[in-house]
């Protein structure tokens, strides 16, 4: 018999067998979630044990109407096999998921950061919808190179575009170097910017920036200016050692002359070692890879198929 039961307090995850079967990092960011803050207003947080006949097997979660739409993953301990995983598990759990969204009026996606969570998720039936691909720019031993190489340098920079762009002396190299201007996160030139270079524009990045704000180190906004005009921003936060980067954006009318190249090694002057991710599909991955940026993990994005 599979039986979900939802768990009200830490208590009742510590006190299952699957706890102690966890790594670390599964434990914290279970922790984490059971956060009083983490169900304010129209935001709820749910996690479930799932057990057979009496068996603890693994603990799902789901956030739903976050500020980024509804969400949820899987934590299992590491002997646990999702390719032998009973099919009546994986039946409950299609049923779950889909019940669970009728009850909320929610799609809830499902990231799989890892093959044996890609595994679950191909077992339970869910659709893949979308993959991004993390990519990072180095390291110290990496900056360290760059530095002797002469690759900090504004000239080395200049030649990099040009040569990016066959040799063309656009206007780019012949004229004004891209520059940052670090500015606050709701600085209304930002907003703008943000506003213009993307299509969820300036609502989402609003919503954002609520929670980015409550983060160890508070995130960084850039404008990218040539000369004194915006021609773009940039969002970076800081965590565990590394720099991700939440927004990069040029705007519309200068796209295309060579500033995305120009931007980054930028960027990549001050923030170092940087990860990002990106739809591997997209110009903006090629412009990542042009600048030295490697893939390292892919998420795969799942939800029910109707």
């Amino acid at each position: 018999m599979i039986k979900f039961r939802i768990a009200e307090a830490p208590e009742e995850l510590f006190g299952s067998p699957v706890w102690e079967k966890l790594e670390k990092h599964q434990k914290q960011y279970l922790q984490f979630l059971m956060k009083p803050e983490k169900n304010k207003g129209n935001e709820t947080t749910l996690i479930e044990i799932l057990s057979m006949d009496g068996e603890d097997l693994f603990f799902p979660w789901y956030q739903f109407r976050t500020e980024v739409g509804s969400f949820g993953g899987v934590m299992f301990p590491e002997d646990f096999d999702p390719e032998t995983m009973p099919e009546e598990v994986s039946e409950a759990m299609f049923e779950h998921i889909d019940e669970l969204e009728q009850k909320w009026q929610e799609t809830i996606e499902f990231s799989s950061h890892n093959a044996r969570e890609e595994a679950f998720w191909q077992e339970v039936g869910l659709t893949e919808e979308n993959c991004l691909c993390w990519m990072r720019a180095g390291g110290p031993e990496e900056k360290a190179a760059n530095e002797e190489n002469g690759l900090c340098d504004e000239k080395a920079i200049r030649n990099k575009v040009i040569d990016q762009n066959d040799g063309v002396q656009n206007d780019v190299a012949q004229k004004d170097m891209v520059t940052l201007r670090k500015v606050d996160l709701t600085d209304p030139q930002f907003i703008r910017a943000v506003s213009a270079s993307f299509e969820e524009g300036k609502g989402l990045y609003l919503e954002q920036i609520r929670s980015l704000k409550k983060g160890e180190v508070p995130p960084e906004a850039c404008l990218i200016m040539r000369g004194e005009k915006i021609i773009g921003e940039a969002l970076l936060c800081y965590s565990s050692g590394e720099y991700m980067l939440s927004y990069f954006g040029i705007l519309p009318e200068v796209r295309g002359k060579g500033y995305g190249t120009m931007a980054l090694m930028r960027i990549l002057q001050e923030y170092f070692p940087l990860i990002l991710s990106v739809d591997e599909d997209s110009d903006a991955y090629r412009l990542y890879e042009r600048c030295g940026f490697e893939p390292y993990r892919y998420d795969i994005t799942f939800v029910v198929g109707r």
